[in-house]
């Protein structure tokens, strides 16, 4: 193992002997890990920390000990990107990673970050349940208990007892008040048929100010990337979407870049082949008993009740007792517990600094149970300030800085809504121009809000026929002249992949929006509109546009300035 510090090696080396002269009772089992041990290469210092639960904690226990974890890292001198948590399963995930994320601590993962476990997502999606049918209880219901969570009975008795959901809302907003928290804008949530005839991007954009969901909303974030990247051919209306929701909603994820500094929450599974600086490894107990409950079995040729060539058995070894399929049951349980010490190893052994271990009260619960008989077989004290703590190597281990060590990518905390909507454009654009400045900040902002650009005579006067006449008529000629230009209109054709106005943050944490991006099938291109005179600073704008796209993994990005 070059990946590993030597504390770490060895401790592995050490429990998994232990965990296979123990924990596997056949000596079938235990020829599978009788010559499983790390070479021992490394130099390097690092350290393993085994945490048993304490008499006090609570449920959360698991959650709270994976924060004084990571704090104990950060105190180091590792980021956050230098940890990552792994969990069993998705679910155990899920769970952690919402506790961090409700403690302000910034989290990345692609498998346990759904978007419908998040409280917002939830609360989004059941509001629009709602608009669709002001009927539904399962819905209001789940309005209710985003902001009923020590009061959800008696919101569920009112729910089933009174048909008058406005009542319910005006009970809440009273708890806000007292609470000193913002209301919800129980008016705009009332205007039902008003919501649902706006375009679905535009009505979770609403629904979001509805609810001042600002805060700690990367969900609610990747949901309007995902709306925003299929509503204009999919998402007609509110039905087509929620009819999509539930075809693919369950499979949606947050994703980021790798450099993003933010904690790692993933699956063992997902874990295997990769390292960490520091790994922090949340588990009660590894499962008991047989894997499957049924298995498919040739048929015995002793077997006289079947003529079938294959039958599915029970595994329960109490069901095959004294049948001649009872042998099946045994490999089951073998096969299961040599599943667990396999996870249990690529957990383990993915550390490379330091390890912290978080399980159930000593010598309860059969991971817990063999940690203790480890440690106390090997004379290993607990620490002196705390009986429920044990180190192993360097409990004072420091991070060395290394030159190549980057600068974090700081994770979005808030999202900020704007107001814009077609209707708003128009009744801003309904005067006449008087200045120069004001026609070129009309222009810039008509073509950059347009998602599908008009080919012809009619496409043209519909997308124009809400501007007055002086507006109409510059808007119409400069639409014509891009279209002519052949170097142009390909990046203007119908069904080419447009972002426009796209905000893009960098790596010093500053936004910006290029006005169009174009993908092509070879290409990308960078257009960005502009009026008045040339200038170099419009191209430096462009250059550094196309080294962010450049950054993201996108090849052969180029740019353009269209003067109008």
């Amino acid at each position: 193992n070059y990946r590993s510090s030597r504390q770490v090696i060895d401790f592995n080396n050490k429990f998994f002997k232990y965990l296979s002269n123990n924990a596997l009772d056949s000596e079938t089992l235990k020829a599978y890990y009788a010559d499983v041990e790390q070479k021992n290469p490394s130099s390097k210092e690092g350290f393993v920390h085994i945490h048993f639960k304490d008499e006090e904690a609570d449920q959360d226990y698991l959650c709270e000990q994976s924060i004084n974890c990571l704090n104990d890292a950060l105190s180091r001198g590792y980021e956050y990107r230098d940890i990552a948590i792994l969990s069993k399963s998705n679910n155990t995930g899920s769970i952690i990673a919402n506790y961090l994320t409700d403690n302000n601590i910034p989290v990345i993962s692609s498998d346990s970050l759904l978007l419908y476990t998040s409280e917002q997502v939830s609360l989004i999606i059941n509001t629009l349940r709602y608009l669709l049918n002001p009927q539904d209880k399962l819905a209001q219901l789940g309005i209710a208990e985003y902001f009923c969570h020590d009061n959800i009975s008696e919101a569920a008795y009112a729910i089933g007892t009174r048909n008058d959901f406005s009542a319910l809302l005006s009970t809440i907003n009273k708890s806000l008040a007292e609470q000193q928290s913002t209301k919800i804008d129980a008016a705009a949530l009332s205007k039902i048929q008003q919501l649902i005839a706006l375009p679905v991007f535009t009505l979770v954009k609403e629904i979001i100010k509805i609810y001042h969901l600002t805060e700690n909303n990367a969900y609610v974030i990747a949901l309007l990337d995902a709306i925003y990247e299929n509503f204009n051919s999919q998402f007609s209306d509110l039905t087509q979407f929620m009819t999509w929701w539930e075809e693919r909603g369950t499979k949606l994820s947050i994703s980021s870049s790798k450099d993003t500094n933010a904690v790692t929450v993933t699956t063992i599974h997902k874990s295997k082949g990769l390292q960490y600086p520091i790994v922090i490894y949340p588990l009660t107990r590894y499962r008991n008993g047989n894997g499957a409950e049924t298995a498919w079995v040739k048929t015995k040729e002793t077997d006289s009740t079947t003529n079938l060539p294959y039958l599915l058995v029970n595994t329960n070894r109490a069901a095959l007792s004294g049948t001649v399929y009872a042998q099946t049951a045994t490999e089951e349980q073998e096969m299961t517990i040599i599943d667990n010490v396999n996870v249990l190893y690529v957990a383990h052994t993915r550390a490379v600094d330091g390890l912290h271990i978080i399980t159930e009260k000593k010598g309860e619960g059969n991971y817990a149970k063999f940690l203790t008989k480890f440690l106390e077989d090997n004379n290993i004290q607990p620490d002196k300030y705390s009986p429920f703590d044990y180190w192993l190597g360097d409990k004072f281990f420091k991070k060395t800085k290394k030159e190549e060590d980057k600068e974090p990518i700081q994770a979005i905390k808030q999202i900020y809504v704007s107001d814009f909507t077609l209707q708003s454009k128009e009744v801003t654009y309904n005067h006449l121009i008087t200045t120069q400045q004001e026609v070129g900040i009309f222009i810039h902002d008509f073509l950059a809000r347009l998602t599908s650009f008009p080919q012809n005579d009619e496409e043209i006067e519909k997308t124009t026929s809400v501007l007055a006449p002086e507006e109409k008529r510059i808007i119409c000629s400069i639409i014509k002249k891009i279209n002519d230009d052949e170097s142009l209109s390909p990046y203007f054709a119908p069904g080419v992949k447009v972002l426009n106005e796209n905000t893009i943050l960098n790596t010093d944490g500053q936004l910006r929006r290029p006005d169009r991006i174009v993908f092509m099938d070879d290409e990308v291109m960078v257009i960005d509109y502009k009026t008045g005179k040339e200038h170099e600073s419009y191209q430096q704008q462009l250059n550094e546009y196309c080294h962010l796209l450049e950054g993201m993994g996108y090849k052969n990005v180029k740019s353009r300035i269209i003067y109008l």
